[in-house]
């Protein structure tokens, strides 16, 4: 059974911060579909492949920049012809200084809450806005590898301009944001809002063949096909993130949280929220 995979960092790192620089990404090296609380960025510089995020598919360029929050489906697929290079980069949301006392009332991660609001995680970025970020990439990437004194200070502060420029991006970027591939088909692309929208409701396999007028065989082979997982696998997925982001903005009882995200039995809920997080749901609410 192919679960998404809960690829964990931890908030009380010493350095909340990761990156894979310059990877050149073959179809049997990707991870499987994952989740992990840490946001991510993950520039394209060249290849070509398809990404899956949250309930979408995008295609993957150059010059495409995908932004990605925390506990968030994902997986990209490489093609295998012309792989993509890519840099990704990963920090936890705590690494992120606000800015104090300079007049401006903008958070640096309002970009992620963006992406997350609209259901637009990527962005075709133009020349200009290429150029700068490679740039500030380079910087990133020296200073993560560097055994300089503050380099680790560093790598926060390019992380910060590399924030900065996104979020100026976004703010003036419209039109330009990347468009959803043609690769799925449109009753899966239906069916895939339906899930994340009615996470309360019954969404066995029966209900949404049925849903969708497609074969439950049909069904399962094209769904797994396009987004690595089964059917089942994949409802579960989005009924933990979504008692993840619960268990930390509510004071709901984990009883209710786990009737509230769809869950038949508190039971079955825990047994599944520690496979899939590495805790129970209650050292989740009192750790993070």
């Amino acid at each position: 059974m192919q679960t998404p995979l809960h690829k964990r960092f931890s908030k009380d790192a010493p350095f909340p911060f990761d990156m894979t620089y310059k990877a050149r990404k073959q179809p049997q090296q990707e991870l499987p579909d994952h989740t992990h609380d840490w946001c991510e960025l993950v520039y394209v510089y060249e290849g070509s492949g398809t990404f899956f995020i949250d309930t979408i598919f995008y295609d993957m360029l150059p010059g495409d920049l995908f932004i990605i929050p925390g506990n968030c489906i994902h997986r990209a697929y490489p093609d295998a012809e012309h792989p993509v290079n890519s840099t990704a980069i990963f920090f936890h949301p705590a690494f992120i200084q606000p800015l104090m006392g300079t007049g401006d009332h903008v958070s640096l991660l309002s970009c992620m809450e963006h992406v997350k609001r609209h259901r637009s995680f990527k962005l075709a970025v133009s020349h200009a806005n290429q150029v700068a970020l490679v740039g500030i990439i380079e910087h990133i990437h020296q200073e993560y590898i560097s055994t300089e004194l503050g380099a680790h200070y560093a790598v926060q502060l390019h992380l910060h301009r590399l924030l900065l420029q996104v979020n100026r991006m976004i703010g003036t970027i419209g039109a330009a944001r990347g468009a959803e591939s043609a690769a799925a088909s449109e009753w899966l692309k239906s069916i895939l809002l339906y899930i994340d929208t009615n996470l309360q409701e019954d969404l066995r396999l029966s209900s949404l063949c049925r849903r969708a007028a497609i074969t439950p065989a049909h069904f399962s082979r094209v769904f797994k096909q396009s987004t690595g997982m089964t059917p089942t696998d994949y409802v579960n997925a989005k009924r933990i993130m979504l008692a993840k982001e619960r268990l930390a903005t509510t004071t709901d009882s984990i009883l209710d949280i786990a009737e509230s995200c769809g869950f038949e039995s508190s039971s079955y809920f825990h047994k599944l929220f520690k496979k899939q997080t590495g805790k129970t749901p209650l050292v989740y609410r009192r750790r993070g």
